[in-house]
């Protein structure tokens, strides 16, 4: 995929920091909106509802346009995606509400839950997708696919993603797709302290502390909201088994208990969070903010998927950056698989009709198209889902480096955090930490998530 994309820098805006510290209010009590945006064709206004900042677009337009409503999560280059679609639309006015990540999750199903069903919003992939679709929230949409013609924009291991067991498709894939089982980190500094290149877990606890003496902080690092850790979880995993292997254990096949897949990543993430691989704070941090505290020069090294560039702005950091294979587990055993996968999904709600679900449709239409993916890539320095979108697009030239494009024919899988049940995904963040923590053993954290998942797969029988 990636050798389709013109290899080209990416400019540095004027000031990136400003982009994280408008994403950093957290949500407030009882479900009030963390960060909500309504945007509206036209004029521009900001206002304070249910105890979060909202920014509104309101408009001008035609006097009988028809009114859809969109949710999302936060995502680079989504308000002018909004903005191009609007002003090829004026008879269609988009009514755009998005948050941060962890918030969208717990809005949109206490939304959903309560049958107010956005006409059209976003979704991870795996458990959190068909929860929704079981739910009865999603519309059908696989007559809309081939009319529209969009298989044609769309990998088709992504679509295969929103298709259920009876072949039929209820959302599509539309986002920018990143690789992970890397490490990013400053070359210069390496060099200057001649701090070698780390292939093993227990390589990186020895590299992380010549760093320290070095004076900087090793791995930056945000696990707050827990996901970056099951990514890690994710990685480590597929450093062993191929994505086939959480089919078995969701289907019971394979025990936590009984798994030493699992026990060796859980135990490498121990090893990790109390070695002092990770920065200070790594556990009260989010992620966003650990990515500009490597961007500024605090941390030597960087965990994180090649989406990074948006939350700096720019791909360029000031420094020269060098791409490491995240350390293996068994140094000489090659990678079994890859979360190389486009996160965001688009449904269209089950309960919308008339002019409101065409307009629906042709708001989707255009997400997927050439135009709405070049825009979403662009502004994060990434490839999309859109196969020809990413033709004429520009990253940065260290994510076509062979940590990456060594992972382009590997089997693929959807993001960890959604690969379980959601009780089981819970459960895998708290032991996670407390693993980081050398709070819990890797036996009890496994007997945990076996039990939590046991229960999940007795509901499903």
């Amino acid at each position: 995929m990636t050798r389709a994309v013109a290899i080209l820098p990416l400019r540095r805006p004027a000031d990136p920091a400003a982009k994280l510290k408008s994403n950093n209010n957290r949500e407030t009590a009882k479900g009030e909106l963390e960060m909500q945006k309504t945007h509206m064709i036209g004029r521009r206004f900001t206002a304070l509802a249910s105890g979060a900042a909202m920014l509104a677009l309101a408009a001008g337009g035609p006097a009988h346009a028809t009114d859809i409503s969109f949710w999302c999560l936060t995502i680079p280059g989504i308000d002018d995606v909004v903005a191009a679609f609007t002003k090829a639309n004026p008879d269609i006015q988009v009514k755009f509400t998005q948050f941060q990540s962890e918030d969208f999750k717990t809005q949109l199903r206490v939304t959903v839950a309560s049958g107010e069903i956005p006409d059209v919003y976003c979704s991870n992939e795996g458990f959190t997708f068909f929860e929704y679709v079981n739910r009865g929230a999603a519309l059908d949409i696989t007559d809309v696919i081939d009319k529209e013609g969009w298989r044609k924009e769309i990998f088709p291991d992504f679509l295969k993603a929103d298709t259920d067991k009876n072949g039929h498709i209820w959302g599509v894939p539309w986002s920018t797709i990143h690789y992970w089982q890397a490490i990013f980190y400053d070359k210069a500094f390496f060099a200057k302290n001649n701090i070698p290149i780390p292939k093993s877990i227990s390589d990186l606890v020895d590299t992380s502390a010549k760093v320290q003496a070095a004076g900087r902080y090793p791995v930056s690092f945000g696990d707050r909201d827990g996901w970056p850790g099951l990514l890690l979880l994710g990685d480590l995993f597929l450093q062993q088994a191929p994505p086939s292997y959480v089919d078995d254990l969701n289907s019971g096949k394979v025990k936590w208990t009984d798994s030493d897949v699992a026990r060796n990543a859980l135990q490498a993430i121990g090893t990790m969070g109390t070695k002092g691989v990770f920065a200070p704070g790594f556990l009260t941090s989010d992620h966003q903010a650990a990515i500009m505290a490597w961007a500024g020069g605090k941390a030597a090294m960087l965990y994180n998927g090649t989406w990074w560039p948006g939350v700096t702005g720019s791909s360029d950091v000031g420094f020269d950056i060098g791409v490491m294979p995240l350390p293996r587990i068994a140094p000489d055993q090659p990678l079994k698989g890859t979360q190389f996968w486009a996160s965001n999904h688009v449904l269209i709600s089950s309960k919308v009709t008339g002019a409101e679900k065409d307009a629906s449709i042709k708001f989707v239409g255009f997400l997927l198209s050439n135009e709405g993916q070049q825009i979403m890539g662009s502004a994060a320095g990434a490839v999309t889902s859109n196969p020809d979108a990413n033709k004429s697009l520009k990253v940065a030239p260290y994510f076509a480096e062979a940590p990456f494009t060594d992972q382009a024919n590997l089997p693929k899988m959807g993001y960890f955090d959604h690969a379980f049940p959601i009780p089981v995904i819970e459960e895998l963040k708290v032991d996670i930490q407390k693993l980081m923590q050398g709070s819990e053993s890797v036996d009890d954290a496994l007997a945990a998530v076996e039990k939590v998942h046991a229960g999940e797969r007795s509901k499903a029988q």
